[in-house]
């Protein structure tokens, strides 16, 4: 488990000297092959999101997230898994989400059998997989996301906006 003393949080500096700038996924990759300091390093950025999981559509706050970004953090899942490798390879094949544990209390009343069942996000569907446990909060200070995605799933949740080619910046990274 990771200290939370122990994490890290990484920004890029420009050759103008400007620096905390966002990455780009194959920026990610490349880092986190070459790290041999880090016990991990992940990769995350946040969006509103829409979400139908019943008869009203409501606003809310996501991250997509590298497949190891709540085993970097070292945390388990209140309830159900977080993401599983194979999730994190393929752009747009693992619909998957993670709840957050106060989303998962108010808007889904705490019920126990929501891990394996389907919500909307952005109109396209995704199946639960976990439960965020009681006070994870992720890595923005300020706000506390209500899911966590896969980043491969990213241009489905926002079509246009990919963060996934070397020149497209928009992620941030840490590690511990």
């Amino acid at each position: 488990m990771v200290q939370p003393n122990r994490l890290v949080d990484l920004h890029a500096t420009e050759s103008n000297g400007s620096s905390f700038h966002s990455f780009s996924y194959p920026d990610y990759q490349y880092y986190r092959n070459q790290n041999r300091v880090l016990a991990g390093l992940a990769a995350y950025t946040a969006m509103p999101l829409s979400m139908n999981a019943g008869a009203q559509p409501e606003r809310i706050f996501g991250m997509t997230v590298s497949g190891n970004y709540f085993d970097v953090l070292g945390t388990r899942p209140a309830q159900g898994r977080f993401f599983l490798p194979e999730e994190d390879q393929t752009p747009g094949t693992h619909p998957v989400v993670v709840i957050g544990y106060r989303q998962w209390q108010q808007r889904f009343t705490a019920d126990p059998s929501l891990v394996g069942k389907t919500i909307s996000l952005n109109g396209h569907p995704f199946t639960v997989v976990g439960i965020a446990p009681e006070g994870f909060k992720g890595t923005w200070a300020g706000l506390q996301p209500d899911v966590w995605v896969p980043l491969m799933m990213q241009n489905q949740l926002r079509a246009g906006s990919d963060v996934m080619n070397r020149g497209a910046r928009g992620l941030e990274m840490m590690g511990g």
